[in-house]
């Protein structure tokens, strides 16, 4: 069945309000897991990481970290160039070994030692290796998330990877991926606040739930379970130069509800001859959604409402006081259960030229045109 689409235009939309027989109460979002604490490590960020059993086994920078979850010890550490992200099949770990334009190598290695044991090169491109139910399951850069023989690095099945264009990179694979369950988990996208993360069937691509992770996320490229919390490596801080972390995160309770709203793509740009399709179906709750909102222009009022996912702006032009480029759209979610949730996403208006003069010059009875830029 084709979705249905609500259209609006700009220049005539005014804030509608949602009468249906009883106010709704806006209510904290409440994520499928919770912020318990962070772990201070040795390296600001990292590619890899993942859960041995016991300990987190981190890679940051050129080196693999053994590291104790109570307390961030360094158990152990040693070299690795060019590790992109990290997959543990019980005995051995498994990279990917790459640089900037150049076909990768898919490394398993001794997770003590870091002592090759196999390498298979030519697997470009590829990152983020993980092994569910022992299957290899890697991303790949044309929006793919691939199972793949870990011994010859064939490709055996593919499926949609979650994308959200909060980059504005066209080929952009998921920032950090690990086996949940049955599940896979992928973190799609990364602002200053959380990290955005789809919990996906391995077998059909079907997104199961959307979940945000915040509290200092800022820098995730890594996420691991131990089978029930789960681990992202960040920052401890905003600045800079703040020290390396691990964040915790512990399940919420049983029916704990949660909404998660997503603009996607993350980025919109206007066109002076085209409609603009604003999306929010990338947008779940626990409870099932029940409106979407849209201030256009992020002044604090909802310019536009709907049931549906979609919303198109008919011929947009510089209206709802927008002048510049550059503005913000903010996207509202409210579930069934009253439970809200927004998003932002980045709308670039045309450059609009500046209006011009004309005028004629009477020189010996000929007519010449003039422009010019007024103000000038």
């Amino acid at each position: 069945m084709k979705r249905q689409k609500t259209r609006f235009s700009l220049s005539c939309a005014i804030p509608v309000l949602l009468l249906v027989g009883s106010v709704w109460t806006a209510t904290a979002v409440a994520e499928p897991f919770v912020f318990s604490h962070s772990i201070t490590t040795p390296y600001w960020s990292g590619h890899g990481l993942v859960h041995d059993g016991t300990n987190l086994i981190l890679q940051g920078g050129n080196k693999i970290y053994t590291i104790q979850p109570s307390d961030g010890s360094v158990l152990d550490d040693y070299s690795l160039s060019n590790a992109h992200g990290l997959g543990y099949n019980g005995t051995s770990l498994f990279t990917v070994i790459s640089s900037w334009n150049i076909a990768a190598k898919l490394r398993e290695f001794d997770p003590a030692t870091g002592t090759t044991i196999h390498e298979i090169s030519d697997v470009y491109p590829v990152s983020h290796p993980t092994f569910l139910n022992g299957e290899l399951y890697t991303c790949g850069y044309y929006n793919e998330i691939q199972k793949r023989n870990s011994a010859t690095g064939e490709i055996l099945d593919a499926v949609p990877s979650p994308y959200y264009e909060r980059s504005g990179c066209i080929y952009w694979t998921p920032d950090a991926l690990c086996a949940y369950g049955d599940n896979l988990l992928a973190v799609i996208s990364i602002n200053l606040d959380n990290a955005i993360v789809v919990e996906l069937d391995p077998v059909t691509g079907d997104r199961e739930r959307i979940f945000k992770l915040g509290n200092f996320t800022q820098g995730v490229r890594a996420i691991a379970t131990d089978g029930t919390r789960l681990y992202t490596t960040g920052v401890v801080g905003y600045d800079s130069g703040a020290p390396g972390a691990i964040h915790v995160y512990d399940p919420a309770p049983d029916g704990t509800p949660w909404a998660t709203a997503i603009a996607a793509p993350g980025r919109y740009f206007a066109s002076e001859e085209d409609d603009l399709e604003l999306d929010a179906t990338w947008s779940m709750a626990s409870s099932g959604i029940a409106s979407y909102e849209w201030d256009v222009n992020n002044d604090g009022t909802y310019d536009l409402f709907g049931e549906t996912p979609t919303a198109t702006l008919e011929y947009l032009q510089n209206t709802l006081g927008m002048s510049g480029r550059w503005h913000t759209v903010k996207l509202k979610v409210t579930a069934v259960d009253g439970t809200i949730d927004y998003d932002y996403a980045d709308l670039e208006l045309p450059e609009v030229p500046e209006p011009t003069t004309c005028g004629i010059l009477i020189l010996g009875g000929w007519g010449i045109l003039r422009r010019g830029r007024t103000g000038s």
